[in-house]
């Protein structure tokens, strides 16, 4: 379902373009690489059930161009780590997880006026998370005795729209908009059997607006 509606918006963008010829435009760059950071909704309950919340992601990015309006990249994500910790009389349990997102993109321009333009995007990747956990056998004060840790991959898919600015003749800044689709599954406790909470995960849905710095050709 997701990816047919990456397909269709970015398909109903290029067959509109003759609504807009009489508009000035400009082809995508030959290629560009480019990273910034984007605040973004909190899904730190999805990545592990007891946290402190993660509400940015660091970007890197690049494309090509294959035709003037048309282009292909990857991008890079790096939402921030979520980690969280609990004791009682006779016990002290923390968690760390992290996640790296690489998604393929595909690209459309959907209108542009020499230094401004809009750009459509769609692309589907993966999801490397890692999970740690560690226990001590008492409230504070003693030794780590039990450490363990978790990997797992799993699809990502996005769609958004870029707004790509022209400072100079080979650097400018864009504006970043997403919708991230994160299918981590569902990996929580179901009696009898006990998942730690360090390594219950879901699927989620994040939305990011932030700005990257870009130099192209």
């Amino acid at each position: 379902m997701v990816v047919r509606t990456l397909t269709t918006a970015l398909l109903l963008m290029l067959c509109c373009r003759g609504a807009h010829a009489q508009s000035v435009d400009t082809a995508l760059p030959r290629a560009f690489v480019g990273a910034g950071v984007a605040p973004a909704t909190d899904d730190g309950d999805s990545r592990m059930r007891l946290n402190d919340g993660s509400s940015l992601v660091w970007v890197v990015e690049g494309g090509a161009r294959l035709a003037p309006r048309i282009g292909v990249g990857v991008e890079f994500v790096q939402p921030s780590d979520v980690t969280a910790s609990t004791a009682g009389a006779s016990f002290n349990s923390s968690g760390r997880q992290t996640e790296r997102v690489l998604i393929g993109l595909l690209r459309g321009r959907a209108w542009g006026s020499g230094r401004i333009a809009v750009d459509v995007v769609g692309g589907v990747g993966v999801i490397f998370q890692h999970h740690e956990l560690s226990a001590a056998p008492c409230f504070s004060g003693c030794a780590v005795t039990v450490q363990d840790d978790l990997d797992h991959r799993a699809p990502a898919f996005t769609l958004g729209a870029d707004l790509p600015v022209r400072v100079a003749p080979h650097f400018g800044v864009s504006g970043l908009i997403r919708l991230y689709a994160l299918r981590r599954g569902d990996h929580t406790t179901q009696l009898p059997v006990i998942t730690p909470w360090q390594f219950e995960y879901t699927s989620s849905t994040r939305f990011a607006v932030g700005v990257t710095g870009r130099a192209g050709w």
